[in-house]
């Protein structure tokens, strides 16, 4: 059985998870496993920037890596501007 002081701040985290303008992203940082190796992917909320280690970014300034982990953070937080490079297809 958890105490009262746990209980309390279970309660607690239930509050904050409502209250979503509490929290601020300030980065992203994540591994991809693809049939090609493994690929860190990054956001960093300062400036908005994504980046990836592939070389495909390298030479265009965007990849599937970004767009896909983009899709995937946009539908966690709709509200963001996450995925603000994407255009529905």
């Amino acid at each position: 059985m958890e105490d009262q002081e746990m209980q309390e701040k279970i309660q607690k985290s239930k509050r904050y998870a409502n209250e979503s303008d509490r929290f601020k992203l300030l980065s992203i940082k994540t591994e991809m496993t693809s049939r090609h190796g493994s690929r860190l992917v990054s956001f960093n909320a300062d400036n908005q920037d994504w980046e990836c280690t592939c070389d495909f970014y390298q030479s265009r300034g965007t990849c599937s890596h970004i767009m896909a982990l983009q899709q995937i953070m946009y539908n966690l937080f709709p509200k963001s501007n996450l995925g603000n490079n994407l255009k529905d297809e």
